[in-house]
């Protein structure tokens, strides 16, 4: 990384042009010539300073490293993934050999990742290719450790009550889905959740096959309100 810094004048240069500012402006000079004379001598540093601040503090340039190794590999029942990663990056600020201190600003990053993916059938391992279909929109991705009942709702704000075992698990490469909710032209589908109950008539909502029409809510049904994006 390549650092441009504008030029800045020296203490002698400073001094001089300082003071002919003010004598153009009718003050008197600010700065000695004895001031002047001994800085640019540099007879004593410390009581005639002249420092380059940038010089002395930054560096002209810095550097960054990046180091990345992956694995890959498998059988038919487990899958693993390793990947490590080191990131070091050089500070700007110069060391000073005045002191020990150190007064660089390093980064050094290690970052590692792990995946093992382990298959109890073949049925599991079937990819997703064309899993999902391209003619609606995706409302809601549920991940269900076990069988529940799943509230389907519509724009007409009809409703409708799934248990998920009625729903077929995918079985081949080209299952664009499975309909769960007979929809009425020009209406969609806007939520699905796993439903929870607070419904005094939950069986009106459910259906003994796919796709169910559903039913519209009764008072005290609507537990939230459709929006459409």
């Amino acid at each position: 990384m390549h650092i441009i810094i504008t030029p800045v004048a020296n203490g002698v240069d400073y001094m001089t042009n300082y003071n002919e500012a003010r004598v153009a402006r009718g003050f008197s000079e600010y700065y000695s010539e004895d001031k002047i004379k001994n800085t640019r001598l540099g007879t004593d540093r410390y009581i005639y300073p002249d420092v380059n601040w940038y010089d002395l503090l930054f560096k002209d340039f810095s550097t960054s490293q990046n180091a990345n190794i992956n694995l890959r590999g498998g059988g038919k029942k487990v899958e693993y993934f390793l990947n490590f990663s080191a990131h070091n990056e050089f500070g700007m600020l110069r060391k000073t050999s005045h002191s020990n201190y150190f007064t660089g600003d390093n980064m050094q990053k290690y970052t590692f990742q792990s995946n093992v993916s382990a298959y109890a059938t073949k049925t599991r391992r079937r990819k997703l290719a064309n899993a999902y279909s391209d003619k609606a929109r995706l409302v809601q991705a549920l991940q269900l450790s076990e069988d529940c009942e799943v509230l389907f709702t519509s724009s007409d704000t009809r409703m409708l009550i799934v248990h998920s075992g009625l729903i077929p698990a995918k079985v081949t490469k080209d299952t664009q889905g499975v309909a769960v909710m007979a929809l009425k032209k020009k209406h969609l589908l806007v939520s699905a959740r796993i439903y929870d109950g607070g419904f005094a008539d939950p069986k009106r909502y459910m259906v003994r096959t796919l796709p169910g029409a559903g039913a519209l809510p009764k008072d005290g049904d609507a537990t939230e309100q459709l929006t459409l994006a």
